[in-house]
C-alpha cells in the first residue's frame, strides 16, 4: 500500500454522475476496495432525475473517505466534472466516470508512478473495455502508449496520432496543482481534447503496463454523442444553451491551435506544437467541420431552431 501523511489524503478521485444508477453502485464498490491509503472520494450529483443521489448517499454512508455533493439543476458536464476537482485535497487527482470500475490497485500503482517522476504529469494503466452486463468485449490496444519524450511538441503531436485522451478520460492520475492551473475541465464540446494537448505541453505521461482500468461500452454514454445534433452537444456542457445554431467542432479546433500556441516552451516548440495539431487532428477529421455546417443548415431550413429559446430538455448520460 502507499502511505500518506496522517490527515492529509494521498488523491482525490473525482466520481461526477448524471441519471447512472444502472452502473453507478459498482464504480462506488471498486473505489471502496482500493489498496492506496489516503484515499478520498467526492461524488457529485448532477440533479439526476433517476435514483443516482439515494444510491451514492446508500453505498458510502458511514465512509468518512466519500462525500457527497449535489446540485438542485443539471449544470452541465464540465461544471460538474470541475466540482470535484474543487474540492479536492490532495495532490493528485483522478476523474472516474460512473460507468467504470477500477481495479484493487490502480490508484496505487498510479500514483506511485508519479510520485517516483517529477518531471511526470499523467500516469494510468492499461485498459480493459467491458460490454453493459461487465463481460470483456477486448483488451486495449493500449501497450507502449507512454509520452516519454522531453519535447513537448513531439509529445503532442505523439497524443494526438495515438488517440491518447483516453489515458486522461479512461483512469488518468494527474497532478491536482496542475490540472487546477488550466482551469480542469473546459466548458464546450471536445474540452478533453484540449485539456490532453495542454497537459502533453506540460510534461511526460507514465504508463503502468497492467491492465487495472475496466471502461464501459454501452448506447448511453456520452461519447456516442459525435454524430448528434449540435445544439444537443453545446447543450450536454451548457444546459441554459438558448442560441439556434452551434460550432462545437469549430470552436474545439480554436481552442486546441489556442492551447498549442499559447503552451509553455519556446516559440518554436508552440509553433511545432500547433503543426501537429493541424496534421494530426485537422486534416484527418476535416469532415467534422463540414458536419457542422451542414448540421446547422439542416436545423435552419427544417425550422429546428424554433423553441430553441424554450428551457432545454434534459440529456440522459452518466456525468
Amino acid at each position: 500500500m502507499t502511505a500518506s501523511p496522517a490527515g492529509t489524503p494521498r488523491i482525490t478521485v473525482g466520481l461526477p454522475v448524471y441519471n447512472g444508477e444502472r452502473y453507478l453502485e459498482g464504480a462506488l464498490r471498486a473505489l471502496q476496495s482500493q489498496t492506496i491509503d489516503g484515499l478520498e472520494v467526492v461524488v457529485s450529483d448532477n440533479a439526476s432525475t433517476d435514483s443516482s443521489f439515494d444510491l451514492a448517499r446508500d453505498v458510502v454512508a458511514g465512509d468518512p473517505r466519500f462525500r457527497l455533493l449535489a446540485s438542485k439543476s443539471n449544470c452541465g458536464i464540465a461544471r460538474n466534472f470541475n466540482r470535484t476537482l474543487a474540492a479536492a485535497r490532495a495532490p493528485f487527482f483522478m476523474w472516474h466516470a460512473a460507468d467504470d470500475q477500477a481495479e484493487p490497485d490502480h490508484l496505487a500503482r498510479c500514483v506511485d508512478a508519479l510520485a517516483a517522476d517529477h518531471g511526470a504529469v499523467v500516469a494510468f494503466s492499461r485498459v480493459r473495455w467491458i460490454d453493459d452486463s461487465g463481460q470483456l468485449i477486448e483488451l486495449a490496444r493500449d501497450i507502449h502508449r507512454e509520452l516519454p519524450v522531453d519535447s513537448a511538441a513531439e509529445r503532442v503531436a505523439r497524443f494526438l496520432r495515438d488517440d491518447l485522451y483516453e489515458a486522461i478520460g479512461y483512469g488518468g492520475v494527474m497532478r491536482t496543482r496542475t490540472l487546477r492551473a488550466m482551469g480542469g475541465l473546459g466548458n464546450y464540446y471536445g474540452s478533453d481534447n484540449v485539456l490532453g494537448i495542454q497537459m502533453a505541453l506540460r510534461g511526460r505521461w507514465i504508463q503502468v503496463p497492467s491492465v487495472l482500468f475496466q471502461a464501459r461500452r454501452h448506447d448511453g454514454q456520452f461519447s456516442k454523442d459525435q454524430g448528434k445534433d449540435v445544439v444537443d452537444q453545446a447543450r450536454t456542457f451548457r444546459p441554459e444553451w438558448r442560441r439556434p445554431v452551434a460550432f462545437p467542432q469549430w470552436y474545439v479546433a480554436a481552442r486546441m491551435y489556442r492551447a498549442a500556441l499559447a503552451g509553455p516552451g519556446s516559440a518554436r516548440q508552440r509553433a511545432a506544437a500547433a503543426m501537429a495539431v493541424a496534421r494530426f487532428w485537422s486534416v484527418p477529421n476535416w469532415r467534422l467541420l463540414g458536419f457542422d455546417l451542414k448540421r446547422n443548415a439542416v436545423r435552419l431550413v427544417h425550422g429546428q431552431y424554433r423553441g430553441v429559446y424554450d428551457a432545454p430538455r434534459e440529456i440522459d448520460r452518466a456525468a
